[in-house]
């Protein structure tokens, strides 16, 4: 259905469906139904600030050292943000004497802080349809925190002698994993 309307000493038409404006024909072209200027502002906020958190994941993983990229979950209790699955997306790690400290989300949004106790398993190969986009050969790591609880880590192989923080320090070669 299309409208004829005289506003303002112009003569335009709208082009609208039952209920909707979709559209307005003046001066021989169709212009945009009313994209305002404070939501084309808001959708420049947002991708501004999505870059910018993506720009910060990137400079945390090139320029911090002693980063590995890790994923975590519980293997035995319970622990608040981790479940019994790998999540999909790496979080990023980082130890501070014996407390394993994680960012994990998309966004790095979430950080969580985990007080461990001791080393419960030493490097294992890990299971690539399980423990997915850490490379080639991930492998696992399984530690107890304070409270009993245990979770396991994947690292990509290459990382995992920052892995391993200060729990099993002993090993003086590199790590190579036969299959």
């Amino acid at each position: 259905m299309v409208s004829m309307k005289a506003h303002s000493r112009k003569l335009y038409s709208r082009v609208q469906l039952p209920g909707r404006v979709i559209g307005r024909y003046s001066n021989g072209r169709i212009q945009d139904a009313g994209v305002s200027s404070t939501v084309r502002r808001t959708r420049w906020l947002i991708l501004g600030w999505l870059a910018g958190a993506l720009w910060h994941r990137r400079d945390i993983e090139k320029n911090l050292p002693k980063v590995f990229k890790m994923k975590a979950r519980v293997v035995e209790g319970t622990y608040r943000h981790l479940d019994g699955n790998y999540s999909r997306i790496a979080a990023l790690a980082v130890w501070a004497h014996d407390i394993l400290i994680i960012e994990k989300g998309l966004l790095l949004a979430r950080n969580l802080h985990f007080p461990l106790a001791e080393g419960v398993q030493l490097v294992q190969p890990a299971d690539p349809e399980q423990v997915k986009r850490l490379g080639e050969k991930p492998v696992t790591l399984q530690f107890r925190l304070d409270d009993g609880t245990i979770i396991a880590i994947a690292a990509a192989i290459e990382m995992a002698t920052l892995a391993q923080g200060p729990f099993f320090v002993n090993l003086s070669e590199p790590l190579s994993i036969a299959e």
